[in-house]
């Protein structure tokens, strides 16, 4: 399948992103964790209360909150427990180490659901990473991204980390609520081919809907309204919108309009 036509949304940024680090000393370091479509294991949620504490050599005892922290002989290791959780309780669970990291969490398809999505430094993280003491990706390579890349589900971090980071995690969407980042393991298949009259009757059928329709032209793509493409026009792809929602890729098979013309040459 098409990663251009179904997976474009991946690397993308949310509508509304997050304060980035304080860039006062530098530039900031920004690392789309998953580029391309990030995917597969969702973390369970824990669905309990309380904070890790740390005993002797740092072995995590009580219980786990938004986030799993275990201390190792060089770096914390930190693997997403609940999704769902407030943000206050992830910064607070890193602040007990002593680690100014902040945590943002962005609606994702289901198969994506506790990954981390992207990540973002400030100009001291940059200087750690670059001195050997950068913060490391936890990754699973049971969980693919569109790219073919793994995705990350937690973090290891230096006990010498220093600076203020920025990590984004997918949580569940809410009814209606677009995704950033999605898995093709969400994809609706068997698409492919079928006119857009005939996708839209099988999507009704497995109980979705279309939530955006995608027109490729040779050179030019754009979301139109259903109203403007023809039902005959053939499918090339249906990738994860919204919860009970695709992106329907279509191939055009006409001319460009006018007016849509005029506005591609605008951008």
């Amino acid at each position: 399948m098409d990663d251009r036509k179904v997976g474009f949304d991946i690397t993308a940024l949310p509508p509304d992103p997050p304060a980035r680090p304080d860039r006062a000393r530098g530039r900031a370091a920004r690392r789309p964790v998953i580029t391309g479509a990030v995917v597969a294991t969702t973390i369970a949620a824990a669905g309990v209360a309380g904070t890790i504490t740390l005993t002797g050599s740092g072995n995590p005892v009580g219980l786990a909150a938004a986030v799993q922290i275990t201390r190792k002989p060089t770096y914390y290791e930190a693997r997403i427990v609940d999704p769902q959780a407030a943000r206050k309780r992830f910064k607070a669970a890193f602040a007990r180490y002593g680690l100014h990291i902040d945590v943002w969490l962005q609606p994702v398809s289901p198969h994506i659901v506790g990954t981390i999505v992207f990540e973002d430094q400030d100009e001291r993280a940059q200087q750690s990473e670059s001195e050997g003491a950068g913060i490391k990706m936890i990754y699973d390579r049971a969980c693919r991204t569109a790219s073919g890349a793994d995705c990350s589900i937690g973090l290891r971090v230096p006990l010498n980390f220093k600076g203020h980071a920025i990590v984004q995690i997918g949580r569940k969407a809410k009814p209606g609520e677009p995704y950033t980042t999605t898995s093709p393991k969400d994809a609706v298949q068997d698409l492919n081919d079928l006119t857009v009259a005939q996708a839209e009757a099988a999507l009704a059928r497995k109980g979705l809907r279309v939530g955006l329709y995608n027109v490729y032209w040779p050179r030019w793509g754009t979301s139109l309204p259903r109203t403007r493409i023809p039902s005959q026009w053939k499918v090339s792809g249906a990738g994860p919108y919204s919860p009970g929602t695709v992106r329907l890729a279509i191939d055009a098979q006409g001319p460009m309009p006018p007016d849509v013309a005029a506005q591609m040459k605008r951008r």
